[in-house]
């Protein structure tokens, strides 16, 4: 257990030192207050902090086994596997079919497959997500999100 933890606190650790080193880009204070790289450096500087003493914590404490069921099953591995190449399919489709269509494949995907919802309930869920979404962050908060590349879901609007 003690070399999962390790794994885990090195990780956050460098993510914590990632994003410090990428807030030094952004100027850290203006002549009104603090920049746009004040509050993601000290965060990750927290982070850090936080992350070094639970690993100090982590290497000088007893040794624990593995408690039984920390590995998922070879079935909710699968679905973990799906969900996430859906994400990564996502982020590379969204561009290419904008945001709504894409949105409402994911949606469908996850939730009538992995999610193990019914038809009804998934179609419903993935129209309001995608297109619900979509208005809110869009058209109400004014957020940029994709339009689709391809010539006839352009033509559509989407």
């Amino acid at each position: 257990m003690r070399l999962v933890y390790l794994f885990i606190g090195l990780a956050f650790l460098a993510m914590s030192v990632y994003v410090m080193v990428g807030a030094f880009a952004l100027e850290y204070y203006t002549p009104i207050g603090p920049g746009p790289g004040f509050f993601p450096f000290w965060l990750a500087a927290i982070l850090a902090v936080l992350t070094a003493v639970w690993l100090v914590r982590v290497y000088m404490g007893p040794r624990e086994p593995l408690p039984e069921g920390f590995f998922p099953s070879r079935s909710a591995g699968v679905q973990i596997i799906s969900v996430l190449g859906a994400l990564i399919l996502f982020v590379f489709l969204a561009e290419l079919l904008g945001f709504r269509i894409t949105m409402l494949g994911f949606l469908l995907f996850v939730l009538y497959g992995p999610g193990r919802q019914s038809a009804p309930i998934s179609i419903t869920i993935a129209i309001a997500g995608s297109f619900g979404a979509y208005y809110l962050f869009h058209d109400l908060l004014g957020i940029h999100l994709p339009f689709a590349t391809i010539g006839f879901l352009e033509n559509l609007g989407l």
